[in-house]
């Protein structure tokens, strides 16, 4: 009986481990925008990031759910789209942030891409969001969200 117990425990604990993986192992593939605004911590339900230099932002993260509605978050402009460390707001790397309201907001900060390696896209970004006497530092990581052509 007690070798019983043990096996159908040792089971368990291999059904959990491997679910747990799995999970783990998804959501690698589609990789995580977070960030953190006014002491809020935030993880995008849309991401994008996508090397086409074309008229739009290239690398957003939402709280919405498509392209027509990413919501509210973090979008950037960034040509090329190499690693490296940009400097974003108003002129030639446009940075935009549209808070939970839906209020479209300044933005100027420091955007660090680390790797597009394996076509997939991660770095870190700093922004000071708002106007002069009223403005609030967001901080964000993007880790490994697949780059569309």
């Amino acid at each position: 009986m007690k070798n019983k117990c043990n096996l159908l425990v040792l089971i368990i604990i291999s059904a959990l481990s491997c679910l747990s993986a799995c999970k783990k192992s998804g959501s690698e593939d589609n990789g995580s925008f977070t960030w953190n605004y006014k002491g809020v911590d935030y993880t995008a339900k849309y991401t994008l990031a996508r090397s086409v230099e074309d008229l739009g932002p290239n690398i957003i993260g939402g709280l919405g759910n498509a392209a027509s509605t990413p919501g509210s978050g973090p979008s950037f402009k960034i040509e090329p789209f190499a690693v490296g460390l940009y400097a974003v707001g108003p002129g030639e790397n446009p940075v935009s942030f549209t808070d939970t309201a839906g209020n479209n907001l300044p933005a100027v900060g420091l955007l660090t891409i680390t790797s597009t390696a394996n076509k997939k896209l991660s770095g870190t970004f700093i922004l000071e969001i708002g106007v002069t006497g009223d403005q609030h530092t967001l901080t964000g990581v993007i880790k490994n969200i697949p780059i569309a052509p």
